[in-house]
């Protein structure tokens, strides 16, 4: 039994491993700063023009894809390294619309507020209540 554990302890392999996962651990503290920064951007860009950057959209995107690659890697989920061993991850843009706010409700010409229409609905009778619509009345001699 002592013998796997001595073979992974002088394993150069696993070690190296070790310096790549300490690599990306810290680069992907980088890329959480980054992702945040592009947030607040973002969140500026609506502020003033009431819609996001695509641009800005897409490379956050690449980002949380790649942290995820790291994610992996440092979890041992995969053995693949992630960006620059492999080609930047690219995000297919999704088709977002817009954030915008609401339009008002229009007003009324007479200025009152518009109540809406009522619906043609029969008013509910309970099972004890005679109908006096006429609709199966027995009559008895």
């Amino acid at each position: 039994m002592a013998e796997p554990k001595q073979s992974n302890l002088t394993n150069p392999d696993l070690w190296i491993r070790l310096i790549y996962m300490i690599l990306f651990w810290l680069f992907s503290w980088l890329a959480r700063a980054a992702v945040g920064i592009i947030g607040i951007v973002q969140f500026v860009m609506v502020l003033l023009n009431s819609e996001a950057s695509v641009r800005l959209r897409s490379w956050g995107g690449s980002i949380a894809r790649w942290t995820e690659q790291v994610y992996r890697f440092l979890t041992f989920a995969s053995d693949e390294k992630p960006y620059p061993f492999q080609d930047w991850p690219v995000v297919e843009e999704e088709i977002v619309p817009p954030v915008s706010e609401p339009e008002p409700e229009p007003e009324s010409e007479s200025g009152e507020e518009s109540t809406p229409p009522a619906l043609d609905v029969a008013p509910e009778t309970s099972p004890q209540e005679p109908r006096n619509d006429g609709v199966g009345d027995v009559r008895e001699p």
